[in-house]
């Protein structure tokens, strides 16, 4: 190869290179990600079972706080499951530099 093509090459390849290495670390994040959000879920699950045996118990005169809490419930959940897909797109993102880059 002429050193053109040769440096072109190089060039070609390193951000290949960097390119994989940026999208294996985006995929690790993204697979703890994945866990923290099942761990959300279970929780979830938990507060939600907790507090519908809380409401057979218990006779209160209005269910604001038992309503309070669930949508707090809700809400962090759904905050979690954002942080999860986020992270899922940027690594998505990254694998699809990638492959880019090694095509060219």
């Amino acid at each position: 190869l002429s050193a053109a093509a040769q440096s072109k090459l190089d060039a070609a390849t390193d951000v290949f290179l960097e390119a994989d290495v940026k999208a294996d670390a985006l995929r690790q994040i993204a697979t703890e990600y994945e866990k923290k959000e099942k761990l959300a879920q279970r929780l979830h699950d938990a507060k939600m079972r907790r507090l519908d045996n809380g409401d057979k118990l218990k006779r209160r005169k209005t269910g604001f706080g038992a309503a309070k809490r669930t949508y707090e419930a809700i809400i962090w959940l759904q905050h979690e499951q954002l942080v999860c897909a986020r992270a899922k797109c940027v690594a998505a993102e990254a694998e699809r530099d990638a492959s880019k880059a090694e095509l060219h």
